[in-house]
């Protein structure tokens, strides 16, 4: 993801940084009313599907192949070896 910097009036300090977080915020799939929430510690409504697409997507792709792992060492019996 490319962010582009670039002059386009004149401005304050202030509305320059205001412009980039607008910007920011919306490369990263967030709304501007998220952001008193979070500097409170809070999640906002339309975060939370996001964290757990964020979470479960993972231990998918994760468990699912390690299940399966497991499974053909079970069937070929490594788990039955005492010494293991």
């Amino acid at each position: 993801m490319v962010l582009s910097a670039e002059d386009i009036e004149e401005g304050t300090t202030a509305m320059m940084e205001n412009r980039l977080t607008e910007v920011l915020a919306e490369a990263n799939g967030f709304k501007l009313s998220s952001l008193d929430p979070n500097r409170q510690g809070e999640l906002t409504r339309e975060q939370i599907p996001q964290l757990y697409g964020g979470l479960v997507s993972p231990l998918v792709f994760t468990l699912v192949p390690g299940g399966y792992v497991v499974y053909q060492l079970s069937r070929s019996g490594v788990f039955s070896d005492p010494s293991l």
